[in-house]
């Protein structure tokens, strides 16, 4: 069990500048259930907390080509409820739940909108 220091619980989260939001990577599988499953890697210099990203999700044709059916931001949490920040070049999972499937005929993209976390002290 990591023991986070009630110093760092106590601070606010303050959004990620976006030169260290574009050092995050990472993959996402959209589970066969209806949820996003991220395992998120962090270039930065922040401890994140949170991460959001933007779905969008198109029906595929191959005469009349791809169609915008939804884009939306989702905020992922840790897969762990409770657990660290994601320190620097570190990776974790993030999760959400969707609340929806996805059919044979459709494609889905994502990326990084936002992220949140604390500075590395002396930041």
């Amino acid at each position: 069990m990591i023991v986070v220091p009630k110093s760092i619980l106590d601070r606010e989260s303050a959004i990620l500048p976006p030169d260290e939001l574009a050092k995050l990577g990472g993959s996402c599988n959209w589970e066969s259930f209806g949820s996003l499953l991220c395992n998120i890697y962090n270039g930065s210099s922040w401890n994140v907390d949170e991460v959001t990203v933007q779905i969008t999700v198109k029906d595929h044709d191959k005469k009349k080509g791809d169609t915008i059916v939804l884009t939306r931001r989702y905020r992922l949490s840790r897969n762990q409820p409770h657990s660290a920040d994601m320190e620097p070049l570190k990776s974790c999972e993030f999760y959400a739940d969707l609340g929806l499937l996805l059919s044979d005929s459709q494609r889905w993209e994502w990326y990084f909108v936002s992220a949140t976390g604390h500075p590395l002290s002396g930041e």
